[in-house]
């Protein structure tokens, strides 16, 4: 089916209060009482949408007051009147669900008539339900759960006013559409509908013209110190050293780098901390601790960029950063957006393109986007910017106290027959190459007395004068190795066989392993929906895999029946649906993370078969995985799990 196009509307919002848009006078006392002064942006949208009595899909990031602007609208909606599920909230997990349900029980203490009952799959499961069928005013839940309490006749929706969708475009992406369009042709003709939506994707604009086609299409007006975005055309080979360049240029303190593949973060973390650059790969295949790690000493400053693909990144929850740098072109130019979310005011955002991404990224250009085409500084302006540097350094070591130490330590070396040129170009080499544009306080000069020369100064002098060690392997001289010079390695070289993303071509969105066509395994990209190219669960060791991936193409190593083996603490699963029931791995995984509130780890590799599917998950919580896909329904199938025999 063709989307029409529906059009945007941009939201201006100018300065009102929670009373012009029609909040109840004790909501607006709890506002008062939590601090909250004026609504901002996405609040006023969804409580503009409330008062004017039409359903509307509302682009808003996260981190903008989405779950505030909810909240604020499920107790608006709510009355006092005891009618049973009149606000029916969709989350994407079970957490958000008790996050939301505890926003909303806070904004209508003051109704004693009025019920909040969070139903998600859970150790609390039952009491969750008894509460909800008794006739909570407010419901809240995951959308496979309240879909089964639909069916099994547990849940009423013929006097639901208003259906609340949180993260719409991240529910449907995950493949809950049809639990979620299932829901809402169960509630009356006469509900509104507000989805909040990152991107207003074409699969959220589909379901908007099939179930609530007369909404509105609100855009607020983002702020005006919303990042521009600056690219830069570079060859593929020359990608590394154009990303030191700008690192040094702009001396940046820290940052998250994307890629668009595991393999290239994992090589590309390894290059940056080799040059200088301490980093971290965090990539959806990581284990927990190796995960929990990274990010701790990203916070305490020991690592300063974290690189990753997409799926590894996007569940880190880090504190604005000052620097978003697009090592590759992100094959879904939506993902600009989110990734900006994470910048800091006055952060700066930095693109590569080559080959075939130049085409799209002069495309965003023409479009009027905030993004503009940079250039990179020549080596020579470069070369001369660090000249300058090191002048400006020795001038100030110069201009220091105590010259008469640093004089005998010249003198004493000058007195076993070293000129006094080479005596200076030892001492810049000890200074280092220094950041820029700021430059670092100067060395400090050796304290001794004016008599006496100092024994450390003078052997670190001896040791930088002496020749640099020739490397037997190569012959070159390593001392005169710089950022991106002279490397021999190449960054996420691109198989000519598949896709710009380095994944081997099969259905559109997904790769396929070589031998997809008898086991049907897919491995789809950005996401923990299964492993790599080279068939590791998250966590294993995978790099001599890795390797040979790239080198022959081999048709999966140690594989052991039907289903492979599994990675060491993981366990298989056995499904009871597959391909035939028109299943993908992304709806099992959104079903197990959903229902369960674990992270993306937790879940290692899918594998689809015509009337089954096997799934890797962690041994740690099989049992709860386990309880939660017997309790659960994807894509109207109610779902019966177990532990695979092989």
């Amino acid at each position: 089916m063709r989307v029409r196009n529906l059009g945007r509307r941009i939201l201006r919002m100018s300065l009102v209060s929670f009373a012009d848009l029609a909040v109840p006078s004790d909501v607006q006392k709890v506002l008062e009482r939590l601090g909250f002064e004026a609504p901002v942006p996405v609040q006023t949208a969804v409580l503009t949408a409330l008062k004017s009595s039409r359903s509307a899909v509302i682009a808003a990031p996260a981190r903008s007051g989405r779950g505030t602007a909810l909240a604020l609208a499920a107790a608006t909606l709510a009355s006092s009147k005891g009618e049973p599920t009149q606000v029916l909230v969709l989350t994407g997990t079970r957490s958000r669900a008790f996050q939301l349900s505890d926003a909303v029980r806070t904004f209508v203490a003051g109704r004693k008539s009025v019920t909040v009952a969070p139903w998600v799959f859970g150790p609390s499961a039952e009491r969750q339900s008894a509460l909800a069928e008794r006739g909570a005013t407010v419901v809240v839940g995951t959308p496979g759960v309240l879909r089964q309490a639909v069916h099994d006749g547990k849940l009423k929706l013929d006097q639901v006013t208003a259906v609340l969708i949180d993260s719409a475009d991240e529910q449907l992406d995950v493949g809950l559409e049809e639990d979620v369009e299932a829901l809402l042709a169960a509630a009356p003709e006469s509900r509104l509908v507000i989805a909040l939506a990152t991107i207003l994707t074409r699969e959220l604009e589909a379901l908007a013209v099939r179930r609530f086609p007369e909404a509105d299409r609100l855009v607020p007006e983002p702020p005006a110190t919303a990042p521009a975005l600056t690219w830069f055309s570079v060859d593929s080979s020359e990608k590394f050293l154009a990303l030191t360049v700008l690192m040094d240029r702009h001396q940046l303190k820290g940052g998250l780098v994307f890629t668009n593949d595991r393999l290239s973060a994992d090589e590309l973390a390894g290059r940056l901390t080799a040059v200088g650059y301490p980093a971290e790969c965090v990539t959806s295949d990581v284990s927990a601790s190796v995960r929990d790690r990274a990010l701790k000493r990203f916070r305490q400053g020991a690592v300063l960029f974290l690189v990753g693909s997409v799926g590894g990144l996007a569940s880190v929850e880090v504190d604005p950063v000052p620097a978003i740098i697009h090592f590759d072109w992100p094959l879904d130019e939506s993902e600009f957006v989110k990734r900006h979310e994470r910048l800091h005011a006055g952060g700066v955002a930095f693109a590569f393109a080559s080959g075939r991404e130049l085409i799209r990224a002069r495309a965003v250009s023409r479009r009027g986007s905030p993004v503009r085409l940079g250039r990179l500084p020549l080596t020579g302006e470069l070369a001369e910017q660090r000249l300058q540097a090191n002048v400006s350094r020795l001038r100030e070591a110069l201009g220091g106290r105590n010259p008469a130490a640093c004089r005998s330590v010249v003198d004493l070396l000058m007195a076993e027959g070293f000129e006094p040129a080479v005596i200076a170009g030892a001492a810049i080499r000890l200074l280092g190459t220094p950041e820029l544009p700021t430059l670092p306080p100067p060395l400090p000069p050796p304290v001794v007395s004016s008599n006496e020369s100092s024994p450390v100064a003078v052997a670190e002098l001896r040791e930088d004068l002496a020749p640099a060690p020739v490397s037997e392997a190569s012959g070159d001289d390593q001392s005169d190795w710089s950022p991106g010079v002279g490397a021999t390695e190449e960054v996420a070289p691109t198989s000519s066989e598949g896709d710009a993303s380095g994944y081997e071509t099969g259905e559109p969105g997904y790769a396929y392993s070589d031998n997809a066509a008898e086991d049907g395994v897919v491995y789809p990209p950005g996401a923990n929906f299964g492993d790599d190219e080279t068939g590791t669960s998250p966590g294993g060791d995978d790099r001599a895999g890795r390797r040979g991936r790239r080198g022959g193409r081999g048709r999966g190593a140690g594989r052991g029946g039907e289903g492979g083996p599994t990675a060491s603490g993981m366990k298989r699963l056995w499904l009871n649906v597959g391909r035939m029931d028109r299943i993908q791995p992304r709806d099992i995984v959104g079903c197990i993370l959903g229902e369960t509130g674990l992270p993306s780890v937790a879940v290692g590799r899918v594998q689809l078969f015509e009337r089954h599917t096997l799934v890797d998950v962690s041994g740690s919580f099989e049992s709860q995985i386990l309880e939660a896909l017997n309790r659960a329904a994807v894509r109207g199938r109610k779902l019966k799990a177990k532990i695979a025999a092989y």
